[in-house]
């Protein structure tokens, strides 16, 4: 098969890792709550409100899943490049995830908590067993596994009345936390880098644990299922008609809705634990489904047409190095955060400000890299690891 990229790809995988800063940069610069429970931590009315208005309708649960979707469509790429080859494939394809499990590891324990690598990589060990699946079974594992954490959830919401009263405690702490204890965090945050170490590292744990094998691994494999039939029907390869893209599209409107009485819900019962925990977030988690295949068929179409080429070409770079720009993300913000002490002093849309000027900086720096270098360079380094000896050979033939 040729070593041709899909400009698509490209072009959907920039806009994706883009719009995954949108929510992490929150994680980033503010306590830990206020990702789960907006009302918790800093201005919540105004211009502020507005921000996470519309980042939680346009954004947040949306992004993540095209990148995983995107995920799911490179491991079926993967594969029959390597098979085209000749080469190991699954031998190839493990080594590859996990290398990229040792880097998220990494890159939660010693930089953020909120890393997607290692999600990933555990998730596509677990799909590539189902690469081989007939086009629509496909769909339908990705359906089997997208209600798994919807039904964990409500279990958990059922079990509540038989926690203990620590238990329960604990978990509201989380939820809406003392100001003593967000000034500890704040303090920590800032602090040396064995205090930041301390402070994210219950939670780094959780994430890599529990809600990993609850929710995340379920999730992300139900979009990489989904990215695995959009790319075996000709969907993300933009191999589709026009008008079919404009029915996608047309998804966005169910999606959005459904965002947006979520929103209302939440508003409705308060911000209340177990309501929005368990039943209020639940709106947006199925309108992603809709709302990231719309998204899909607005980026084809705009691939298709004269329009900003420019920003086109540089998204399309972005998305060739998504890797590298995902991490640029956390370093990025360590140093903004951490380093420089503002970790809880900025609000929503102060933090929207700066993940416009970073947009801004990589739709540079993307394509002024790819102009003097083949990849970006964590590209290079996980293409080598995983290649080994082979890479030399594997670099010469697509050259």
């Amino acid at each position: 098969m040729p070593n041709q990229r899909l400009l698509s790809l490209d072009l959907l995988r920039g806009v994706a890792v883009l719009g995954i800063f949108l929510l992490n940069i929150t994680s980033m610069g503010l306590p830990i709550t206020a990702y789960i429970n907006p009302t918790a931590y800093g201005d919540f009315s105004g211009i502020h409100l507005a921000t996470w208005v519309l980042t939680h309708v346009l954004a947040e649960q949306k992004f993540i899943a095209m990148f995983a979707l995107l995920f799911g469509a490179g491991i079926a790429l993967f594969t029959e490049r390597a098979q085209a080859k000749e080469l190991p494939v699954a031998k190839l394809h493990y080594r590859r995830m996990g290398w990229l499990l040792i880097f998220g590891a990494l890159h939660a324990w010693l930089l953020w908590y909120g890393d997607i690598l290692f999600i990933y990589a555990v998730a596509g060990m677990l799909v590539y067993t189902m690469r081989r699946l007939r086009t629509y079974a496909l769909l339908i594992w990705s359906a089997i596994f997208f209600l798994i954490p919807y039904v964990m959830s409500l279990l958990v919401a059922a079990s509540m009345p038989m926690w203990s009263e620590a238990e329960t405690q604990n978990i509201l702490a989380m939820w809406q936390p003392s100001p003593a204890q967000l000034e500890a965090e704040v303090s920590a945050m800032t602090g040396s880098y064995s205090e930041q170490f301390a402070q994210r590292a219950e939670f780094t744990w959780m994430m890599q644990t529990q809600s990993l094998f609850l929710d995340f691994v379920w999730r992300t494999g139900a979009f990489m299922l989904l990215g695995m039939f959009l790319y075996r029907w000709g969907v993300l390869s933009a191999k589709r008609s026009q008008r079919f893209y404009r029915y996608l599209v047309l998804l966005l409107i169910p999606g959005y809705l459904l965002s947006v009485y979520g929103v209302a819900q939440y508003f409705a019962h308060g911000f209340s634990f177990e309501q929005s925990m368990f039943v209020d977030s639940q709106w947006n988690y199925f309108a992603s489904i809709f709302v990231v295949t719309g998204y899909i068929g607005l980026i084809i179409l705009w691939l298709r047409s004269n329009y900003m080429p420019a920003i086109k070409r540089r998204l399309q770079a972005i998305g060739r190095m998504a890797f590298t720009c995902y991490i640029m993300h956390t370093l990025i913000g360590v140093v903004i955060f951490n380093l420089f002490g503002l970790f809880g002093q900025l609000e929503r849309f102060h933090l929207l400000l700066i993940v416009f000027a970073v947009w801004a900086f990589q739709l540079w720096f993307a394509p002024w890299y790819l102009s003097r270098y083949a990849q970006g360079p964590l590209e290079a380094l996980w293409r080598r690891l995983t290649y080994g000896k082979r890479y030399r050979a594997v670099k010469s033939a697509n050259q």
